[in-house]
């Protein structure tokens, strides 16, 4: 009776954290930890911020505080497991990686493409595991009859937590087998992506996967972006664009001097100014190496703020890090309410990484490198 007994106790407490261990992140969220991203939600909503991956949820740490619907200044946003299903699209940009988080990618990428000998063995044991989770798990009922045979009492009590912890840490290992994206890894696919509202397409080489999730990386996608010139943080992230702006006002009308330097190698096409219900077009090329300048006039008054009228003809200046540009949160502070409500949209070819959820996602192609 007493060696049933600690073998009960020791197949719960050791099936329970091996469980523990292999659920505590999502294997392909969790190397977003620590990097700048940008959401895209279901509902079409963009979020972006520092993630911070927890075993229940995400963590979004804002470029900037926000004020809620309540009046609170608030700096980050979390998304709990349940709400994971939520987001649609999670974009992270070569162009916003900071010198060590350059390296921290390459080093992941790397752990994937190149694994050592003990990440190989353990994905193969997880494979393993996964190919013969049916028969595990029938080895599991058969032993628990086996030893209900011998303590009947004993087991009763304890035959539903058996069951439930083997067959959730043997679940945990092997559900997020997948043979054919297992076989793709490290090679180049596009991935379908279709949503109640619309279908699109990334290809890009595949990296991680889990049971939920799929990250695309080395995508290059041609399409309109936003900046948000009230955002000081999320504008010097942009290493290869520096903004410079001024706030005119001159006969009661609002306008906007715009200075635009491209360090990328690729034009850069300016598209819009954006506001809510307000759009003006721009249309202007900037070519690798180059700088603009231009003046939007006749702005609609309600997209500068009150105090706006404090940094008139102050020239704002978002400069990346690379060249000498810092964010300080006394900065914020001088500018909190006064940066106008603009989005300046512009059109290039930038590389990033996608991470898509697999509810929406198809691995549809792979790809010649020819």
């Amino acid at each position: 009776m007493d060696n049933i007994l600690i073998a009960t106790v020791v197949i719960i407490f050791f099936t329970a954290l091996l469980s523990r261990i292999v659920q505590r992140f999502d294997r392909v969220l969790k190397s977003i930890r620590n990097f700048h991203i940008t959401i895209i939600r279901m509902d079409g909503k963009r979020m972006w911020g520092n993630a911070r991956m927890y075993a229940n949820g995400m963590k979004l740490l804002f470029s900037k505080p926000y004020q809620s619907s309540g009046g609170a200044w608030v700096d980050s946003y979390i998304f709990y497991q349940a709400e994971m299903d939520s987001l649609k699209l999670i974009y992270r940009y070569h162009d916003e990686l900071s010198p060590e988080n350059k390296k921290r990618r390459l080093a992941e990428i790397e752990k994937v493409s190149k694994p050592g000998n003990l990440r190989r063995g353990i994905r193969q044991f997880r494979n393993f595991i996964s190919n013969f989770q049916d028969a595990f798990s029938e080895t599991l009922g058969v032993f628990l009859n086996r030893m209900k045979s011998s303590a009947a009492d004993l087991m009763k009590a304890s035959e539903k937590h058996l069951k439930q912890a083997g067959s959730t840490a043997i679940g945990a290992v092997g559900k997020e087998y997948d043979q054919i994206l297992e076989n793709h890894i490290n090679k180049k696919v596009v991935v379908s992506v279709k949503t109640a509202d619309e279908s699109k397409e990334f290809a890009g080489f595949l990296g991680e996967y889990s049971a939920k999730w799929i990250a695309l990386l080395h995508c290059n996608i041609e399409q309109n972006w936003h900046l948000p010139l009230n955002d000081m943080n999320r504008l010097i992230l942009n290493n290869n664009i520096d903004v410079s702006f001024k706030v005119l006002f001159k006969n009661d009308e609002y306008a906007l001097e715009l200075e635009i330097s491209n360090f990328g190698q690729k034009d850069i096409r300016l598209k819009q100014i954006k506001g809510t219900d307000f759009t003006k077009s721009i249309y202007k090329t900037i070519k690798a190496d180059e700088t603009i300048r231009t003046t939007i006039s006749k702005l609609p008054s309600n997209l500068f703020p009150e105090k706006c009228k404090q940094i008139i003809d102050k020239e704002i200046n978002s400069i990346a890090p690379e060249r000498g540009g810092k964010y300080h949160p006394d900065v914020w502070n001088e500018l909190k309410d006064k940066l106008p409500q603009l989005d300046l949209v512009y059109s290039c070819n930038r590389r990033v990484d996608v991470y898509v959820p697999r509810s929406i996602a198809t691995v549809r192609h792979s790809v010649s490198m020819n």
